[in-house]
């Protein structure tokens, strides 16, 4: 396994440092935690990443919208 420290940018070649995102989904902007290029701005989402948070505020987001109408 490849620790986060290890991960460096495809086109920057820049370690990978962990800040806030912004995402947008069914047009509802949120923020979460992910790897980032502090030059480039290009994050990287793992599985393990896009399975747990990502999901989870998608999942949310879809159920705050049909409780909407």
């Amino acid at each position: 396994m490849v620790s986060e420290k290890q991960l460096k940018c495809s086109l920057c070649d820049c370690e990978l440092v962990s800040a806030g995102v912004k995402f947008n989904y069914l047009d509802n902007p949120f923020s979460l935690t992910a790897l980032r290029c502090p030059k480039c701005g290009q994050v990287f989402i793992s599985e393990d990443f896009a399975d747990g948070q990502i999901r989870f505020s998608e999942i949310f987001l879809e159920d705050r919208r049909l409780m909407q109408g």
